[in-house]
């Protein structure tokens, strides 16, 4: 994809992506600004939250939608601390456990993990 020399040049803003009209330009732009600062920057709206994790929605105007599901590791890091990660899933998903669960390859109906690690 084409795209103008400061899309690639410069840092991206919050502000330059949610301005940008261009498409293509806009997806390089969230993708250099990092997809998960993004939508949180955003205010993405929350969908739902279950024990698997939160689901985030960012609706993106002329584009494909947004979806991400924040999912906390269970193994603790060496300092004792959580890691958590953001996914993008499919804009059709409903819940955190079927976002979880497409991850895996599997239904929401089939993901229930009986040990995480």
């Amino acid at each position: 994809v084409r795209v103008p020399p400061e899309a690639i040049l410069t840092s991206p803003s919050f502000s330059a992506i949610e301005d940008e009209q261009n498409i293509e330009v806009r997806r390089i732009l969230i993708e250099r600004y990092g997809v998960q600062n993004y939508v949180l920057d955003s205010g993405a709206v929350i969908v739902h939250h279950d024990e698997c994790g939160t689901l985030y929605l960012k609706e993106v105007g002329r584009d494909e939608h947004i979806l991400m599901v924040r999912v906390t590791n269970s193994t603790p890091e060496p300092d004792g601390e959580f890691k958590t990660y953001f996914l993008r899933v499919p804009p059709a998903i409903m819940t955190a456990r079927e976002a979880v669960a497409w991850t895996f390859g599997l239904s929401e109906s089939e993901y229930f993990p009986l040990q995480e690690t």
